[in-house]
């Protein structure tokens, strides 16, 4: 994915009930051809809790509700999957360490946690820039709160007592005036039947302005359920201990292969291309505007003679040189 990174972190202590790593990427820029938006994502089995985390940056848009719920419909049902449902049975071969075995479905996990750039907006009237007010009221606009985003029913968020999070003048906590303020950058999530999820923080960090037009959020949670890692060893992971030490080399070295280092390199194409237009203006001289003609010409260096008509009429020459300087820019990235 473009500027998409999802990192991972497992304490050493907690290595033994690791287990079922997977990860994948979804994207559905261009109707899917492009990775400009959609998400990356990574499941896994702590004892017998399967955790899965969706990283995600949908489609931008004042108004674009329908688009971005259809996308994340798309990226539910399509992650870890070897075909496409959207897709209706496009293949989705491995690749880069994505199994795709369709073993998992996103929404069948212990703890689902859903989070990223939305672009979720505020609704506005036709004659509106910003709602009136200030930011506590402008939250009776936002559309996650108002249930515009069918595709996200059923997951739970924690109250939002922070400002909004874009769109920021980079550097500073001013908003933009170039878009309204919103509460773009989310974190959702959902819980199956028998898993405690506890929200403990829900924030934003203004404080780090000086890389985005956005302003960084963050949740942490405590989860706990049956057969977690509170309660002792389970069977699940009594099981994996159980495995060759290979396998679990494996997974732990799969853990580490999708550790993905990406360089990303511009290329500037510069296309110049130069219109030359020449205009000729003739026209008639009178006899008194032909003899000063050749007495100038006279006085002329010698280089210069045969600048002018005699005899015939005027000869202006006039250059209009156009300059057209196209700059087009081609990102792509090489996986190393």
């Amino acid at each position: 994915m473009v500027g998409l990174t999802l990192l991972v972190y497992v304490q050493g202590s907690l290595r033994p009930y690791l287990g079922g790593v997977d990860c994948d990427r979804v994207k559905t820029g261009m109707d899917g051809m492009s990775g400009n938006k959609g998400c990356v994502c990574v499941r896994m089995l702590l004892g017998s809790l399967s955790l899965c985390f969706i990283n995600v940056h949908l489609a931008s848009g004042q108004t674009a509700c329908a688009e971005r719920s259809e996308h994340l419909w798309q990226i539910l049902s399509d992650a870890f999957q070897g075909t496409s449902i959207r897709g209706r049975g496009k293949l989705r071969a491995p690749k880069m360490g994505f199994l795709r075995q369709s073993r998992y479905f996103a929404c069948d996990h212990g703890l689902l946690v859903l989070f990223g750039d939305m672009n979720i907006r505020l609704e506005l009237l036709p004659e509106e820039q910003r709602p009136p007010g200030g930011p506590e009221a402008w939250l009776d606009r936002d559309q996650l709160s108002l249930g515009k985003l069918p595709s996200l029913r059923g997951f739970r968020e924690g109250d939002i007592r922070f400002a909004p999070t874009f769109k920021y003048v980079p550097g500073s906590s001013t908003f933009s005036d170039k878009r309204c303020p919103a509460w773009t950058d989310r974190v959702v999530f959902k819980a199956a039947s028998g898993v405690d999820v506890e929200l403990l923080e829900y924030d934003s960090f203004p404080q780090m302005m000086h890389t985005s037009d956005h302003h960084a959020i963050a949740a942490q949670f405590f989860v706990a359920g049956a057969g977690s890692v509170e309660s002792g060893l389970p069977p699940s992971s009594r099981h994996m201990q159980k495995q060759s030490k290979k396998q679990r080399g494996d997974d732990f070295a799969f853990l580490h292969t999708h550790t993905y280092r990406y360089i990303y390199i511009y290329i500037h194409i510069y296309v110049s291309v130069c219109i030359y237009i020449y205009i000729y203006i003739y026209g008639a001289a009178s006899e008194e505007q032909i003899g000063r003609m050749e007495e100038e010409e006279e006085e002329e260096e010698e280089e210069k003679e045969g600048g002018r008509r005699r005899g015939g009429g005027t000869h202006t020459h006039i250059s209009i040189y156009i300059y057209i300087d196209i700059d087009i820019q081609i990102p792509f990235s090489i996986f190393v």
